[in-house]
């Protein structure tokens, strides 16, 4: 609990398009949020590296497959909801144009 609490005393968090100070480098995207956060450039390779251990140990060897797939499915199943949505649209669409040629 120690360790946490002095990286955290060093670390810094920066927004997209926020200066870095000098001597800071990259350690890790915050997931939950659109910055990342930055050290002392030794550091930095450590903290990164620690906290990819840290949630490859909370999630399993072959989460980065199972992700990938969801994604997979999750682009496909919008995909074909899109497609039938606009194909759906198109049927309306032409059988409201042939009823008015068909009644004119």
């Amino acid at each position: 609990m120690r360790l946490l609490k002095y990286i955290r005393a060093i670390e810094l968090y920066a927004r997209p398009c926020e200066a870095v100070p000098r001597g800071y480098g990259f350690s890790y995207y915050a997931f939950n949020s659109d910055g990342a956060f930055y050290a002392p450039i030794p550091l930095n390779f450590l903290i990164g590296w620690g906290v990819k251990l840290y949630w490859w140990l909370v999630r399993g060897p072959s989460s980065k497959n199972r992700l990938r797939e969801q994604f997979i499915r999750g682009r496909d199943e919008g995909y074909e909801a899109g497609y039938r949505q606009g194909y759906e649209a198109g049927v309306r669409h032409t059988i409201i144009n042939l009823k008015g040629v068909i009644n004119d």
